[in-house]
C-alpha cells in the first residue's frame, strides 16, 4: 500500500515537471536527442530519493529539478565526448582510440561551456530581478501574466524587462567572443 502511495506521488511530481526537466535538459546542452535520457535519468533519482525530500514544498521542488537536471546536463555532455574505440598493437598491448572530436576540439567545447556558465553566474549576481524572470518564463512551465502578478508588475513591463535581459545577455556573450 505504501508502495503504491509512493508510486502515484511519483507519478504526479512526474507529470507537473517533466516539461521543465527537458527544458533545461535542451537549454543547457541544445541536444534534442538527450534531453529525455536527461529526464529520466532526473526523475531516477528523484524516485530513489522521494524519502529524504520535502515534495510539499513547490519552490523546493522545482530549485531541486532544475539543479539536478543542469548538473545531470553537463555530465552528459562530458559523457558524449568520451566515446572510445580498443585496439591492440602487435605485442597485445591495448590502447584507446578517441572517436569523433578531437582533443583540441573537446577542449574548446568544454571552454565554451564553462564561459558561458561564468556569464550566466555573473549575471545572476548582478541582475537578479531580471535573471530570475528570464529563467521563470524562458525555462519554467509559469505564464508572464501569473509572473507578472507574483512580481507586482504589468504584463508589458515584465516583457520589456526579459527582453532587455536577453539583449544584455547576448551582448556580453558577444562582447567574450
Amino acid at each position: 500500500m505504501v508502495q503504491k502511495m509512493k508510486n502515484e506521488l511519483y507519478e504526479i511530481i512526474y507529470l507537473k515537471y517533466r516539461n521543465l526537466s527537458r527544458n533545461v535538459a535542451y537549454e543547457t546542452i541544445r541536444e534534442y536527442d538527450l534531453t529525455e535520457d536527461i529526464a529520466q535519468e532526473v526523475f531516477k533519482i528523484l524516485y530513489e530519493r522521494m524519502d529524504e525530500m520535502d515534495l510539499t514544498d513547490e519552490d523546493y521542488m522545482r530549485a531541486w529539478i532544475i539543479n539536478v537536471t543542469f548538473h545531470k546536463s553537463i555530465d552528459f555532455a562530458r559523457k558524449a565526448y568520451r566515446h572510445h574505440e580498443y585496439g591492440f598493437h602487435e605485442d597485445n598491448r591495448e590502447e584507446r582510440y578517441l572517436i569523433g572530436e578531437s582533443p583540441e576540439t573537446i577542449m574548446e567545447n568544454r571552454e565554451e561551456i564553462r564561459r558561458k556558465v561564468e556569464i550566466l553566474v555573473r549575471f545572476r549576481e548582478e541582475h537578479p530581478l531580471e535573471y530570475e524572470l528570464l529563467i521563470r518564463t524562458s525555462i519554467g512551465e509559469e505564464s508572464q501574466e501569473a509572473l507578472a502578478r507574483e512580481k507586482g508588475l504589468t504584463i508589458s513591463n515584465l516583457r520589456v524587462k526579459i527582453h532587455r535581459a536577453r539583449c544584455q545577455l547576448r551582448k556580453e556573450m558577444e562582447e567574450e567572443e
